[in-house]
């Protein structure tokens, strides 16, 4: 299995917060990662693609939503599609609480049925996206990702709460959004506090309250299912996997990783391999 790369498209975002590609593809995209949430929409051709360390193939109607936790390597063949990227401030609510919580893949094969609105707004949004500065642009495509965000709700079934996220309130949702989109920044209770105009102690009342967890539980327990993800998906030593998840010390991470997984990561890796 082959390295994570880590795929950085912040520059190629658009002046409406968002990036939209319609392109035919051919060959390989080695395992990455990348710190926004991408969507892609299959529109023809074949392929295999291995997300998260599980393999399945993809064609027409394949649907799949990728967080800043997953990775992912695709193997195209005549693919055509359309690949739609953007970052967190773009998410409604209802997205964040539902689907922000690091759990599950997001991975469909569409009826012909389910497909058709998918490629209908993709293409819709590709071609307002062309049109830069014509009148009522950003509005056309702030209806048009309203009603994307619509679709994938429904497509993955939001509504019987996949994930731990789709029970905690607004507040503790935007919290655990941030936290999964910038744990390897080790962010604090304070930084997260001020994006979110309260206070630390009102958030961390309000964060337990709705997890169960504390603030700092929370946020080790991401980093540690993100570098278990490392170890089982990606050639990496426990060092690399360590340090990818946004520890800093080693002794820590081991003693963590032992706590949480019952062995050390490198008998996990061995067990896994």
């Amino acid at each position: 299995m082959g390295r994570a790369d880590f795929m950085d498209k912040s520059g190629l975002f658009n002046a409406y917060g968002i990036s939209i590609e319609k392109r035919t593809v051919n060959g390989l995209w080695p395992l990455h990662w990348h710190d926004y949430w991408e969507l892609e929409v299959v529109k023809s051709g074949r392929g295999r693609q291995e997300l998260n360390g599980k393999e399945c193939e993809i064609g027409r109607g394949s649907v799949y939503l990728l967080g800043p936790t997953d990775f992912h390597e695709v193997e195209s063949r005549n693919l055509t599609l359309y690949t739609v990227c953007f970052r967190d401030e773009q998410l409604p609510e209802s997205f964040i609480r539902a689907l922000s919580g690091g759990k599950g893949i997001h991975f469909h094969n569409c009826s012909e049925a389910e497909l058709e609105p998918f490629l209908n707004i993709c293409e819709m949004l590709y071609r307002e996206c062309e049109k830069r500065e014509e009148r009522c642009t950003r509005e056309a495509v702030e209806h048009l990702l309203g009603y994307l965000f619509v679709l994938i709700l429904r497509l993955f079934d939001a509504a019987q709460g996949e994930v731990e996220a789709a029970r905690v309130s607004t507040l503790a949702g935007r919290a655990v959004s941030y936290i999964h989109l910038h744990f390897r920044e080790n962010p604090s209770l304070t930084v997260i506090a001020s994006r979110l105009c309260v206070t630390p102690n009102y958030l961390s009342e309000r964060f337990h309250e709705a997890t169960g967890k504390r603030y700092k539980e929370y946020l080790t327990e991401v980093k540690l299912r993100y570098a278990k993800t490392l170890l089982e998906t990606v050639d990496i030593s426990a060092t690399e996997a360590c340090f990818a998840a946004g520890f800093s010390s080693f002794s820590n991470f081991l003693r963590q990783f032992k706590l949480r997984y019952g062995v050390s990561p490198g008998e996990w890796k061995r067990r896994k391999g």
